[in-house]
């Protein structure tokens, strides 16, 4: 004899729409400092899934999503209150790419590496700090330390020393990376760099 399935429960939860037109049960509501709440809840109605509805998640509202639109190069000057794996998945959602935003961050240093090799580091701190492109917006002379430490090496060289024809044949051999670096005394990050850059120079000497 089958067993007679229980009536579902009424719903009492709050029901709300997200920025792409789902609705969503409201469980809870965080508060912000923005002017808005960060609102958790679960798809509504909860999908047929073996082992539960599962867990709460993020709903994009509307003031969410011009929160995170509007500081899509600081997505941490302003923190919300949640974790950030879950703010990097909130910002794909709206097509914030990560990995792009990444990219950018170190082109940003990239396109700074001669001040960041020569400037002392208060120098270059208090020349760029209005335009920093870090997590916070913030540029300290921390960070400024390790990220030469971490694309130059302890060691800085002459402006242009790479194109020396020594270092030529070293950065465009088949010789690992890790073997490059401790050759150069640089970094492996600078290794990939310079190599880059090595053969943007040797295709334009072949044109």
């Amino acid at each position: 004899m089958k067993r007679r399935s229980r009536p579902a429960p009424p719903h009492t939860k709050p029901i709300i729409r997200d920025i792409f037109g789902d609705e969503w049960s409201v469980f809870e509501q965080r508060k912000t400092p923005y002017g808005f709440p960060l609102i958790l809840g679960r798809p509504y109605p909860p999908p047929s899934v073996q082992g539960g509805s599962g867990g709460t998640g993020v709903i994009m509202t509307a003031p969410l999503a011009a929160h995170l639109r509007a500081n899509e190069r600081t997505p941490y000057r302003k923190p919300l209150p949640v974790g950030h794996g879950s703010v990097i998945r909130l910002r794909a959602l709206l097509g914030l790419d990560h990995l792009a935003w990444d990219d950018a961050r170190i082109e940003w240093w990239m396109d700074r590496l001669d001040d960041l090799a020569f400037l002392p580091v208060p120098t270059f701190v208090a020349k760029h700090i209005g335009h920093a492109w870090t997590r916070s917006g913030k540029l300290s002379e921390a960070l400024v330390w390790n990220m030469r430490v971490a694309l130059i090496g302890r060691q800085r060289q002459v402006i242009g020393w790479w194109k020396a024809p020594a270092v030529q044949k070293l950065l465009t051999s088949t010789l690992p990376g890790p073997v490059v670096a401790k050759r150069l005394n640089i970094s492996l990050a600078r290794v990939g760099e310079l190599r880059r850059k090595s053969r943007a120079l040797h295709k334009r000497g072949r044109r």
